[in-house]
């Protein structure tokens, strides 16, 4: 099932519940068990005037009697809010001789607080034996317990949806031209063999268990991803080091590959002492705790036994004070070890607004608005004095309340912001880099870097239901999109890229963006692997300058696909760039369009984002050529990236089909 209407063309809409009357469609009727309430007006979807409220509880149901046809094409849908609660245990169910038929369809997990959610549901996924008589929807708890009380509004079933219809996409070279930057295919902590095999273009060490890397001794601790735990590196040569760390062997490997190396230079001021495994919550030392270490039970993870976290621990148990000086040094060394100037972008630490939660062993305080800056001058300024020719990254918040809260704030406008002139994080953060450079005349950071990860529900899981699969490709939209509201617990526009461009130039302060962690789900599953090469094209538009998905994609898996159609989409070599020239789509709730051209070739990446048929195309490129061949290369449900074979161009048009959930690059080459 998905969350939006996706432009079917309908033979015939059967009304079930009239939000506008608060009526049953004819031929239904109200058999409910329970309390529901067909003229509430608690919540109200705009432009109804009532809702059909349930309060969901001890296995009773909103259920609506009534014949209708059992085609497998039909499709039901409706709108529900959550109220003030959201998530109600809620199962779909469909009625033969008034028992259950085939399987019921969850959708408890999409039911958001105060928020309508329109959800529509294929009749093959309710999976009842063909020719089977219909005869009532309920509307379930699944649970004995009281979860709360849902809205609907507007229940309707289409029968016999129609084939849809083509889309029209228009391709305009001479407008909208953003320099593409091939520093937006790079990733996260790829291996030797991902980067010779798949040329990715820059190659990230960060990460949590960065922010406390003493590179002389080639130890990292893993913060609360892992116990709080200083874990050495294996090495081949523990006396050559630092020469032969880790970090040294992924900067080789990086280098070898042509590929950009973005180090994480740790700024939280701890680092590892010595190579010997160490306890930040020393289970003989703190008492017992929630959980520890299967294979070192010293090692907590620094919550007692009834949770709540132990204050007061000693950062000395596994940490030493360091300083820019110390981070110096090791530049200096890379240096030494591979030829100067060879690594020159370097991030300020990594997510430093979760300092508290993540590395509470050694700072359990809340970061400022002050912190960050103090630290970002300290730092920074050492790193440029050293190395003038440098690129710094900063500040690399996590994601949504860290663009615009200190963690001292939470995520709401506290005393902190209202202390720094009310202003957002970020855009503080950036007016505080411009000032300094009118000050001084030094680009102390050349790149304002965050963080993105969509919240909305199962995105980033390994689910692929058809809900879950049409919310990771639309959810896309976040990143650019003024007129899109976030489906998540965010629900208001974020539109992230717009806004930090707008902050840039506002403080004309000589930024770039980059984006050096992102991911949109398994890297098992198609839509991961479509909406990945969706949130490439859009970084290409946008103009950001550089981006790392975290991590690299598995080896060998779909998602190699999402930046394989960007970088070999022929398996020759072959790669798009150029300018991002103006693109656009007809119905974008079926098919998205981006274009680039380079001089030599127009290459235009087609999106399919139907669940359950093609989407016929037309691509008019008549601002380039008016005839020609097009070459066709994609990968799509069930089909990995190859060739496609041709398209023809007439008139200045050529047509194809996208296939379900796909992505489709088109190549004209210019005579």
């Amino acid at each position: 099932f998905t969350f939006i209407c996706i432009g079917l063309t309908l033979s015939e809409v059967i009304t079930v519940y009239d939000a506008t009357t608060g009526t049953l469609g004819t031929g239904f009727q109200n058999w409910s068990w329970g309390t529901v309430n067909l003229k509430d007006t608690a919540y109200v979807r705009s432009g109804s005037t009532y809702s059909a409220s349930f309060v969901v509880d001890d296995w009773k149901a909103l259920y609506i009697d009534g014949a209708f046809d059992s085609s497998p094409t039909n499709v039901l849908s409706f709108y529900v809010n959550g109220g003030s609660t959201g998530g109600e245990q809620l199962a779909v169910k469909v009625t033969s001789g008034g028992k259950l038929a085939g399987n019921p369809v969850v959708i408890s997990q999409f039911i958001q607080a105060k928020q309508w959610v329109q959800i529509q549901i294929k009749f093959t996924e309710f999976g009842y034996p063909a020719g089977t008589s219909l005869d009532g929807i309920w509307f379930e708890s699944n649970s004995a317990d009281n979860s709360g009380t849902s809205y609907f509004d507007t229940i309707t079933i289409t029968h016999n949806p129609a084939p849809p219809t083509s889309v029209d996409c228009t391709i305009d070279i001479s407008s909208n031209r953003v320099v593409v930057s091939p520093k937006i295919f790079g990733v996260n902590f790829a291996d030797v063999d991902q980067l010779s095999r798949m040329k990715y273009t820059v190659n990230r060490w960060g990460g949590n268990a960065v922010t406390r890397y003493a590179w002389d001794l080639d130890v990292n601790n893993h913060a609360s991803d892992w116990f709080f735990e200083n874990i050495p590196n294996s090495v081949a040569n523990e006396s050559n080091l630092p020469f032969g760390s880790s970090s040294d062997v992924f900067i080789g490997n990086t280098l070898k590959a042509n590929a950009e190396v973005l180090l994480t230079i740790p700024t939280i001021g701890w680092a590892p002492f010595d190579r010997q495994k160490r306890c930040g919550f020393s289970v003989k030392k703190y008492g017992p705790q929630q959980k520890t270490d299967p294979w070192e039970s010293d090692c907590g993870n620094g919550l007692d036994s009834s949770g709540k976290p132990i204050k007061g621990n000693d950062p000395k148990d596994t940490s030493r004070v360091v300083g820019p000086d110390y981070q110096v040094a090791w530049l200096k060394h890379i240096d030494t070890a591979f030829g100067t100037g060879k690594v020159t972008h370097f991030q300020l630490d990594n997510e430093p607004g979760l300092w508290d939660s993540t590395h509470r062993d050694v700072h359990p305080a809340a970061l400022s608005y002050d912190e960050l800056w103090n630290k970002t001058v300290s730092y920074a300024s050492a790193i440029k004095k050293a190395y003038p020719n440098s690129f710094i990254y900063g500040y690399v918040p996590w994601g949504w309340c860290a663009y615009w809260f200190s963690p001292q704030d939470g995520c709401t406008d506290g005393a902190d912001r209202k202390a720094h002139g009310d202003l957002p994080l970020l855009e503080w953060y950036i007016s505080q880099i411009a000032n300094y450079k009118k000050s001084t005349g030094i680009q102390l950071v050349d790149y304002i870097d965050i963080h993105y990860y969509p919240q909305e529900q199962g995105v980033t899981s390994n689910a692929e239901d058809t809900a879950t699969a049409s919310l990771r490709l639309r959810c896309t939209r976040a990143l650019w999109d003024q007129t899109y509201t976030d489906e998540s617990w965010i629900n208001t526009p974020i539109y992230i890229i717009p806004r930090i461009k707008s902050l840039i130039n506002k403080y004309s302060s000589g930024l770039k963006i980059s984006v050096s962690e992102f991911a949109w789900g398994d890297d098992s599953l198609v839509t991961t692997a479509v909406a990945t090469a969706e949130v490439l094209g859009i970084f290409a538009r946008e103009g950001v300058e550089s981006a790392t998905r975290w991590v690299a994609p598995t080896a060998k898996s779909l998602s190699e696909d999402a930046y394989s159609i960007y970088l070999n989409y022929d398996g020759k070599g072959s790669s798009v760039s150029g300018a991002n020239v103006k693109a656009v789509s007809s119905d974008s709730t079926q098919a998205t369009v981006y274009a680039f051209d380079d001089g030599r070739s127009l290459y235009i990446l087609l999106i399919g984002k139907r669940y359950d048929n093609v989407v016929p195309v037309s691509v008019d490129v008549s601002s380039a050529t008016t005839s020609g061949t097009v070459n066709l290369y994609g990968f799509s449900k069930g089909s990995r990236l190859q060739s496609l074979g041709t398209a023809s161009i007439s008139q200045g048009k050529f047509t194809t089909q996208l296939p379900i959930w796909s992505a489709t690059l088109a190549v004209i080459t210019y005579k």
